[in-house]
């Protein structure tokens, strides 16, 4: 884990770090345009970069990044674009959008999660016919995001599978739960009719029948 530091903050950093590399003169009144906010604001968060050692900052002089900053605000950088790559690129959400999301993203401090998502990223890069059959059943699930799942009627005999979503009406749902089947449940396919209906589970220590019409308003996981 890196050392704690407020997405406020990081905003700000950025934001006098891309001044300084366009040639531009970082100033109270530049930052608090940019960021639309108060000067007093402003000058707040100066002192508190100061402090850290990621600026320079004396109050009616000239701001300036420190080596550190530098550093620090990189990082952020690197981990926007990557961001922003991963969720338009990859997860096919809109330019606009995915700048909103990297920019709350990157203030997310771990990083096994910054390292997971450009390992992932790379993977499909390397791997385009991998990127392609995902990028299917990803358009497929968006249409009926039930795609993902499992009805437990579709489910065999002796497998085992968790619970994730109760669908139907109020009526069927209420049943459902009241029988025990509620998301991260674990239960197992024990017995079937000869015409596979009904359906026999264990669930929670007990055994149960099911109808399959029942059984495909409930969507599992093996």
């Amino acid at each position: 884990m890196g050392e704690m530091f407020s997405e406020s903050l990081e905003d700000y950093l950025l934001v006098i770090y891309e001044m300084e590399i366009n040639g531009q003169v970082p100033r109270v009144k530049n930052i608090s345009d940019t960021l639309k906010k108060k000067s007093t604001s402003v000058i707040d968060a100066l002192k508190k970069l100061g402090a850290s050692d990621l600026i320079e900052y004396e109050r009616h002089s000239y701001i300036k990044i420190t080596p550190k900053g530098i550093s620090k605000a990189q990082r952020i950088f690197r981990r926007r674009m990557l961001f922003g790559s991963f969720l338009n690129a990859i997860l096919k959400i809109s330019p606009d959008a995915s700048s909103d999301l990297a920019m709350k993203l990157e203030h997310i401090d771990s990083e096994d999660f910054y390292r997971g998502l450009e390992t992932l990223q790379l993977f499909f890069e390397r791997e385009p016919e991998t990127y392609k059959r995902f990028e299917a059943f990803s358009k497929e699930h968006k249409k009926n995001p039930h795609t993902a799942y499992l009805a437990l009627n579709k489910i065999g005999l002796h497998e085992k599978v968790k619970v994730l979503e109760i669908k139907g009406s109020d009526f069927v749902k209420k049943r459902l739960v009241a029988m025990g089947f509620v998301p991260g449940v674990e239960l197992e396919i024990i017995g079937m009719a000869p015409m596979g209906d009904p359906i026999e589970v264990k669930i929670r220590g007990y055994n149960l029948a099911l109808r399959k019409d029942e059984a495909s308003n409930i969507f599992v996981e093996k």
